[in-house]
């Protein structure tokens, strides 16, 4: 057994509400300072390109911010990983719902689009809870004894996974049978990519899970979550975004994922220190220096 696998099953077995569970948060959050500090520059840039008009101390706020929700988020995940009925509970306001219990009923797979805001695996493992047949597709972790202690969590909760190498026969197949396949589009899409517009810059836009619904002939949904006060949730799950027309697929592609990018704006900017700003989301943006000067300029 490895040092993380062995740490992370320890703690997840040994998690409990109270006195616990404010020690580990307030310990994970020194040790994500820590251990990101060398992302501190790219979390800089990001909010410097995505608020250009905020000044630097309320950027740096929210920077602080960031790794706080962080910390209460991995804090979340192991008290439910303990009790999974909790994300039922904590889920306190849900809007739209109708969307997915259509889909359900009528038999009908979705793909549903997220992001890296809020707790996304909460948002996971409410989906589960609810009754829905969720499959998300994640990144396998390199360590095989780590990844199999989070699979395991994950089984817990009552959350199927797929590998983000899946073969598309597989993921296709499954949305045809009814299945609900869960993607987080928001992160660099690389050279595949298509630029479309997220706040105001031009950045490279996974179309897969357009094109994966498009051949599935399946509905997008958007689904996010954020934290509204301590272990309370809300969630919007908005109408879907078609993925039918007259429209060429290419073009279909570019307005369904553009449409989803303006829907995770908007829900950045409501909650933007629950985002994952570590990311490196606009990496080949040629914008990363001095950005906190331009704002203090300004």
């Amino acid at each position: 057994m490895t040092l993380a696998s062995g740490v992370l099953r320890l703690v997840a077995r040994g998690m409990q509400p109270g006195m616990r569970e404010i020690l580990f948060r307030r310990g994970i959050g020194f040790v994500l300072r820590w251990v990101w500090r060398p992302r501190h520059r790219v979390m800089r840039h990001n909010l410097g390109l995505a608020f250009p008009k905020r000044s630097v101390p309320e950027r740096r706020r929210i920077q602080a911010d960031v790794y706080r929700h962080l910390a209460e988020t991995l804090t979340e995940i192991l008290l439910v990983v303990k009790e999974p009925r909790r994300a039922l509970q904590w889920m306190t306001s849900v809007e739209g719902e109708s969307y997915l219990a259509d889909a359900l009923r009528s038999g009908r797979g979705v793909l549903i689009v997220t992001g890296h805001v809020g707790n996304w695996e909460l948002l996971a493992a409410w989906l589960a809870q609810r009754g829905y047949p969720l499959h998300a597709i994640v990144r396998r972790q390199n360590d095989p004894e780590l990844e199999s202690v989070v699979e395991s969590l994950r089984r817990g909760v009552g959350l199927r996974t797929l590998s983000k190498k899946e073969h598309l026969k597989r993921v296709v197949a499954l949305l045809r049978r009814g299945a609900f396949v869960g993607i987080l589009a928001d992160q660099h899409a690389g050279e595949r990519g298509v630029p479309l517009p997220l706040f105001g810059v031009q950045t490279p836009t996974a179309v897969g899970p357009a094109a994966l619904a498009k051949v599935a002939d399946v509905p997008v949904i958007p689904v996010f979550s954020a934290r509204t006060g301590p272990k309370q949730h809300c969630v919007k799950i908005g109408p879907p975004l078609h993925v039918d027309g007259g429209l060429n697929k290419e073009e279909i592609y570019r307005r369904v994922m553009g449409e989803y990018n303006h829907l995770l704006e908007a829900w950045i900017s409501g909650y933007p220190e629950q985002w994952l700003w570590l990311h490196r989301r606009w990496r080949r943006e040629g914008r990363a220096v001095n950005v906190d000067e331009g704002a203090e300029r300004r």
